[in-house]
């Protein structure tokens, strides 16, 4: 019988190595929020700040949401935390 930790699928190491830069970005500040630009780097190559922040912005992210006071106002974008490690780290329990 096959031993079954060497069944056991680990993550290829370029997962290890976004883990890793997400769990210091979220540890960069005391803050509740992410910022998109922050994010972008630590999911790495592929990843824009603009495209997360269109994505919050349209209500496409569903771990941000964006907002605005008025229609010609600056969009702003929130992005909390919990919400960001909770859906990158369910799936590794």
């Amino acid at each position: 019988m096959a031993d079954l930790k060497a069944l056991t699928m680990q993550p290829p190491s370029i997962v290890m190595e976004q883990q890793k830069r997400l769990k210091e970005a979220l540890d960069k500040d005391s803050k509740g929020t992410i910022s998109p630009t922050d994010l972008a780097e630590a999911l790495g190559e592929g990843f824009s700040a603009n495209s997360i922040r269109n994505a919050a912005f349209e209500g496409l992210l569903p771990f941000g949401f964006g907002h605005r006071e008025h229609l010609k106002a600056q969009r702003y974008v929130a992005i909390p935390k919990i919400t960001v490690w909770n859906w990158f780290t369910r799936g590794s329990n």
